[in-house]
């Protein structure tokens, strides 16, 4: 089974709650080894677009899903692939492009998906290599409610 794409609406500034503007962020999910209770695996995408391959059984976290029995979820980083919440990048709009908006898209996403998909209680485990290793680290260290645990591969 291969993962399935979707779209997430998205706040463009987690940091002024009087701003209501969003943007599509795309995301992926592949359940093919999922068992019920088991946990959710969430890859943070890096530097450029995310990709349904990462989410296969033939990576590392794609083999750790079979033993683990755990749903698979990459979401795209802001302002990379098809995750863009300006039509033009201009230093005003760059502002958005920041590991904290960053770190607070993927807790806002954790928290829809695991309400969706009606599994709460699932412990999540982040993962990321190079610079989204690091966001997987932050998280951990900023989030520690949301991810019960974080893989860093090759982070700063």
């Amino acid at each position: 089974k291969s993962a399935v794409s979707g779209i997430y609406k998205q706040k463009v500034n987690h940091a002024d709650p009087k701003d209501n503007s969003t943007f599509d962020q795309v995301y992926f999910t592949n359940d093919a080894h999922y068992k019920a209770g088991g946990p959710v695996f969430f890859l943070f995408g890096g530097e450029g677009a995310a990709s349904s391959v990462r989410l296969s059984s033939m990576t590392n976290i794609g083999d750790n899903a079979k033993t683990y029995g755990a749903l698979l979820v990459e979401l795209e980083h802001r302002f990379y692939g098809k995750s863009q919440p300006f039509a033009e990048l201009t230093v005003d709009n760059l502002k958005h492009l920041n590991s904290e908006q960053a770190l607070k898209d993927a807790d806002e996403f954790i928290q829809y998906l695991l309400k969706q998909r009606s599994i709460e209680n699932a412990k999540v485990i982040v993962f990321g290599g190079s610079y989204a290793g690091a966001l997987a680290a932050w998280f951990r260290e900023k989030y520690p409610k949301t991810a019960a645990g974080a893989i860093a591969s090759s982070a700063p």
